[in-house]
């Protein structure tokens, strides 16, 4: 047996034992053009996003009747609309008469959906109502003319949407992953903002930068007093993952570590508003560690309290 990335083969010799070859494993390599390829690009287009669960928007945005909100995705572009009898409802946001797009953007009071090129109209469930001259069309039958659904699911208060309507079950896609942070309580969360920044890179290497704490080292070298960016523990499901970044800590690549002072005011740079305490100048001391806490158990507390002074449980 031999190893390759970490996939065994049977290419060792004879008598070759599994950590003896373990010594010869090389790196799994990917190639490039899966992150610059026009055409992986198209298969993507073609196979992975009219098929995969997104998250689209916060409940609390399509949270009352007439509430609307479109999602797209590259060519694809879906609607979902709080109907008038309360259900929320999904569907590829694209006129059945020449296909023009139906809405854009988000808001509010809407109570059809009306095309702005010939103005065919749909109520909020999907309905054909109203066809212009409709008697130059022959017989026209307003059940053979629905909108194109979508599937719609809600976890927390996160909105999803998934164009093929076969899918796995939402539920089911999502994995252990709501078990994972049921201790969060996701469901008391809230919508504040929506932020979108368009970014000149493939949707793989924006999510790859997210997912690793190994650029730390290079591109936020200021946190290494505060954060251990080695010991970061990372759980894989089939389709998701989840990363871990212990704060409060400093790095094992400072050799000789940190004191707590210097892990202090290396917080307060970075994140000093999480405990209350933007940085202006001189943060002062280090506050004082009780016997049988650490540092990093103090800051979880003063976390804490700032939250609780909001009106918030962090417990």
């Amino acid at each position: 047996m031999a190893v390759t990335g970490d996939e065994l083969t049977d290419e060792a010799p004879v008598g070759a034992t599994i950590a003896s070859v373990t010594r010869r494993r090389t790196p799994t390599r990917i190639p490039a053009s899966r992150y610059t390829s026009p055409e992986w690009a198209a298969l993507e287009m073609e196979r992975l996003w009219p098929s995969v669960w997104q998250i689209a928007c916060s409940l609390d945005q399509v949270a009352n009747p007439g509430d609307y909100f479109e999602y797209r995705v590259g060519k694809y572009s879906v609607v979902i609309v709080r109907g008038d009898d309360g259900e929320l409802r999904a569907f590829q946001n694209v006129c059945r008469h020449r296909g023009n797009l139906l809405c854009s953007g988000s808001g509010e009071g809407l109570s059809e959906l009306r095309c702005p090129y010939h103005r065919w109209t749909w109520d909020l469930a999907g309905h054909l109502r109203e066809v212009p001259s409709r008697k130059g069309f022959g017989v026209i039958r307003n059940d053979d003319y629905p909108l194109f659904p979508a599937r719609v699911g809600i976890w927390g208060p996160l909105v999803f949407v998934n164009l093929d309507s076969d899918t796995t079950p939402l539920d089911e896609f999502l994995e252990g992953v709501p078990d994972d942070i049921a201790w969060a309580g996701i469901d008391d969360f809230r919508g504040t903002f929506n932020i979108a920044v368009p970014m000149p890179c493939n949707w793989k290497t924006l999510i790859d930068g997210f997912s690793e704490t190994y650029h730390v080292q290079g591109i936020h070298r200021e946190m290494l007093p505060m954060v251990d960016d080695v010991n970061s523990p990372q759980r894989l499901w089939d389709h998701h993952g989840k990363l871990e970044q212990p704060y409060g800590l400093a790095s094992p690549r400072l050799r000789g570590g940190a004191d707590d002072q210097t892990v202090w005011e290396a917080f307060i740079t970075i994140m000093g508003a999480r405990i209350g305490k933007e940085m202006k100048g001189d943060p002062g001391p280090v506050p004082g560690v009780p016997e049988g806490e650490t540092l990093r158990s103090v800051l979880a507390g003063m976390v804490r309290d700032v939250g609780s002074a909001k009106g918030l449980d962090f417990a």
